[in-house]
């Protein structure tokens, strides 16, 4: 009797060393996860902020442009009403057209 007490002690003590360990093995795991969220995070935050800078760029330029297009097509209507003559898109030749094939 008392050598079966002694081998399931032993049993008990080696279980509870395996459990401590597979408890550290997951706390460092959990630790792993949890840094490397934290710096995927960090990089889509990053890449996030980056795109919106991005984005309000293009806006302010679209912005830009639109204005510029305004005010070129209000000195075509400008000029076509001081000269009478209608002003037309310049037309670009095909170059197919030109060398068949």
């Amino acid at each position: 009797r008392l050598k079966i007490q002694r081998v399931w002690c032993l049993q008990v003590t080696i279980l509870r060393s395996q459990l401590e360990t597979l408890r550290t093995d997951l706390d460092k795991q959990r630790l792993t996860k949890e840094q490397e969220l934290k710096e995927q995070a960090a990089k889509f935050t990053e890449k996030l902020k980056n795109l919106e800078k991005d984005l309000e760029k293009k806006s302010t330029l679209l912005e830009f442009k639109t204005l510029e297009a305004g005010n070129a097509e209000e000195r075509c209507r400008l000029l076509e009403s001081q000269s009478k003559m209608k002003l037309v898109e310049p037309q670009v030749p095909h170059v197919a057209d030109k060398f068949p094939d």
